[in-house]
Order: structure tokens, then C-alpha cells, then sequence
């Protein structure tokens, strides 16, 4: 699963309400793709992975850049980031919009 997260939105209040109603104690947490589902939104109410068992690997992409992974390829742009698994599957993540397909 590739988990996604930005720093500053313009949608982050709408975001942080839907994952806080009803009020269950979950926060946004970002996006997540997985390798043969449609992208999404995340709520968390604590550590994404298992500590024992997993170990995650954070990557800051910059503008211009490409990184791939497993089923995953994502490319920044100034305009934003987007992410496509290998079963067509994807995210886009700006600070003004995102959209999954």
C-alpha cells in the first residue's frame, strides 16, 4: 500500500471533518493507493503500519521527479504529484485538489 500525505491543502478542514464525524478519534491522515484498488482518502487513529513487522519507507519527491516502487510509479510536477499502480489505479494530490480513479 502506498500511503500519501502533503503538508498544506485547501481542503485539509473538509478532510479532517470527515474523518473526525462522528467523532470517533481519527484524524486525516493523507491518501492511500493500493496495488489493484482505486485510491483514497485516510483516517487514522494512531501508527499506519505494524512496528514489528513493517517497516516504511518515506520518500519526499520533488518537482520534476519520478519514483517507482512495487506496483507503484509516481511523478511530481508543479501542478502536483500523481500516482498510478500497475492495475490502472490511481491518486492525484495538490494543494488545492485531489481526485482518485
Amino acid at each position: 500500500m502506498l500511503l500519501c500525505t502533503i503538508a498544506r491543502a485547501d481542503y485539509a478542514r473538509k478532510l479532517t471533518a470527515y474523518c473526525g464525524s462522528p467523532s470517533i478519534g481519527v484524524d486525516w491522515a493523507g491518501f492511500t493507493l493500493t496495488a489493484t484498488g482505486k485510491g483514497s482518502v485516510s483516517c487514522s487513529g494512531g501508527v499506519l503500519y505494524d512496528p514489528d513487522t513493517q517497516r516504511p519507507t518515506y520518500v519526499t519527491l520533488p518537482y520534476g521527479k519520478s519514483w517507482r516502487h512495487g506496483a507503484f510509479t509516481c511523478s511530481s510536477r508543479a501542478s502536483g504529484v500523481t500516482c498510478r499502480s500497475r492495475a490502472g489505479h490511481g491518486l492525484f494530490v495538490s494543494r488545492q485538489t485531489w481526485r482518485s480513479w
